[in-house]
This record gives structure tokens, C-alpha cells and sequence, in this order.
């Protein structure tokens, strides 16, 4: 529908989500899959590519999920070998490899995305976490070791945690998504544009946290506007590349945990912060307000 312009833009409410799903599934030395089976927004891509081969030639996958998109950039990888050209991929994740943190063995989840891939058209945009912003979370050694992944023109040549700092949160998220992002999509020019939209980088979501630290802040803080600055600025991409074209599939995001009343202390998961998330997602992508329905 997207691609015959009976629709402008589709998001497909999908679970399980898709995009640590590799070539061949598992990734070599990854410790799962993270919940995917396929990945679904490559699995649409290629469809799109071999359906309407006039028509759509060069696609833009671009993953706004809390975690790398590490399967998706692996496919995009060995795809770009088949077909030059034909993809560009760009993942806005935290990241935080092993030996960087405490403990030291601890990776925030898949622990790749650190830098990037130009000759395949894959471009990382790495966040800190925010919970890096207390200097004992974050190794001296490891700062030193990971300078150059959150570094950019804009910030200069952080080489101190109050520095390396500002490569987190929210506003970041922003600076990558106006300074790395726009561009290079502007550039590359697509036919289509595929979103992998995960909602795990809202704050809160259990998705983004440190199991390993109490009372400390979430890997990322976005806000449910955020969502919807993103959205709009793809979308006036879209406008002037492939005549609005998005297809969005929704990747992570959970909700917050919330405990329960009573004596036993366990946990229920609020959705709330998924929903908000979504909508505002989605009103930046139809062009109208989406209401949240009310729990009842």
C-alpha cells in the first residue's frame, strides 16, 4: 500500500521484534538473539526490493531502538556484496562493551555498534549510558579505551567522564539525529525508508536498565516527544527523497515496573510509557493526533 501511494506511511505493530535476528540467526559471539526470531524489517526490505524492483532500488533502514541493531547490520552487510548500493543502515543505540563499567564483565546489551562501516553504508551513532555520568561507573581506563566512539566535532576530544557525559541522554540522542543521521540519509537519497522503532529508550523502561545498579539512572531518558521530533524529522527526509514513504515496525520497549500492592513485593509491568511512546510516534508519522486509550 505504502509503496503503490494508497497509504504515505505504515507501522506495523509486530512482535517479536526482529533486529538481533542475523543472517543466519545467531550472531557469532552474542549471547542470544535478544527475543527475535526473524528480523522483520529486513524480511519487508527485500521483499520490497525483489516486488517492485522499478520502483524501489535504494532503501534506508534506520533503527532508533535502545539496543544495536546488530542483526540487521549484519544482513545489510552481506546484502551489500549481492547488491551494492542498495541499503543504508544507521542504528542511534547506547552503548557500553565489556571491561568499560562496573562490574567489569557487564556490556549493556549486544555490546557492538561502536563504530562505523562506510564501505557497506552502516552508520553507528553510539550513546553513553546516562548512568555513566557518576564517574565510579565508568573506568578511567575504559573512558580512555572508548573516547573516540562518542566523540565528535561538536564536543571535541572528551577525555574526562564530566566530558564524555554530555555523549549521553536525551539532547544526545538529538545531536545524532540531526548532525549524523539527517544528513547522510539526505545523501544517500532513498526509494524507501524502514524504521526498526523500538520504545525501550523511554525513561524508565525496563529495557535500558543496569540490573547491576540500584538507584542509579536508566541507559537513556527520551521522552515521548522525542519520538515524535524524530518521526518528523525522517519524515520531512522522506518528503524530499521518496515521496514520504516510511514503513515503521516496532521493535523493543516494555514499560515500567511497578510494584505491587501486599506483602510479597513482586512487580507488575506498566505499559503506559510503551503507549505514550507509540502514539506519539504515530502522530508524527499520519500527520494527526493519536489518543492513548485509557486503561480501564
Amino acid at each position: 500500500l505504502v509503496i503503490a501511494k494508497k497509504n504515505r506511511a505504515a507501522f506495523c505493530c509486530v512482535r517479536p521484534p526482529g533486529h538481533h535476528a542475523g543472517y543466519n540467526g545467531l550472531l557469532k559471539d552474542c549471547i542470544s538473539c535478544g527475543f527475535c526470531i526473524f528480523n522483520n524489517v529486513m524480511a519487508g526490505a527485500m521483499h520490497a526490493l525483489v516486488t517492485y524492483p522499478k520502483l524501489v532500488k535504494r532503501i534506508a533502514v534506520i533503527d532508533l531502538d535502545v539496543h544495536h541493531g546488530n542483526g540487521t547490520e549484519d544482513i545489510v552487510r552481506r546484502m551489500s556484496r549481492e547488491r551494492p548500493d542498495s541499503f543504508f543502515f544507521f542504528s542511534c543505540h547506547v552503548y557500553q562493551p565489556q571491561g568499560t563499567g562496573i562490574p567489569d564483565n557487564y556490556e549493556f546489551y549486544p555490546g557492538s555498534g561502536g563504530s562505523d562501516d562506510l564501505v557497506h553504508n552502516i552508520v553507528n551513532a553510539p550513546l553513553m549510558p546516562c548512568w555513566c555520568t557518576d564517574k565510579n561507573r565508568f573506568t578511567a581506563a575504559g573512558a580512555k579505551k572508548h573516547v573516540n566512539h562518542f566523540s565528535s566535532s561538536s564536543v571535541g576530544s572528551p577525555t574526562s567522564n564530566s566530558s564524555l557525559s554530555r555523549c549521553s541522554g536525551r539532547e544526545w540522542f538529538k545531536h545524532q539525529v540531526r548532525d549524523r543521521l539527517l544528513p547522510s540519509l539526505r545523501t544517500y537519497n532513498p526509494d524507501l525508508i524502514m524504521l526498526s522503532m523500538g520504545f525501550d529508550g523511554a525513561g524508565g523502561d525496563v529495557g535500558n536498565i543496569n540490573i547491576y545498579l540500584e538507584n542509579h539512572p536508566a541507559g537513556l531518558d527520551l521522552k515521548t516527544e522525542d519520538y515524535e521530533w524524530a518521526t518528523e524529522q525522517i519524515g520531512l527526509v522522506a518528503d524530499m527523497c521518496c515521496d514520504g514513504r516510511i514503513i515503521s515496525c516496532l521493535e523493543g520497549g516494555y514499560g515500567q515496573r511497578e510494584r505491587k500492592a501486599g506483602p510479597s513485593g513482586t512487580y507488575s509491568l506498566n505499559r503506559d510509557i510503551l503507549a505514550t511512546s507509540a502514539c506519539s510516534h504515530l502522530r508524527a508519522l499520519v500527520g494527526y493526533d493519536v489518543k492513548v486509550p485509557q486503561r480501564s
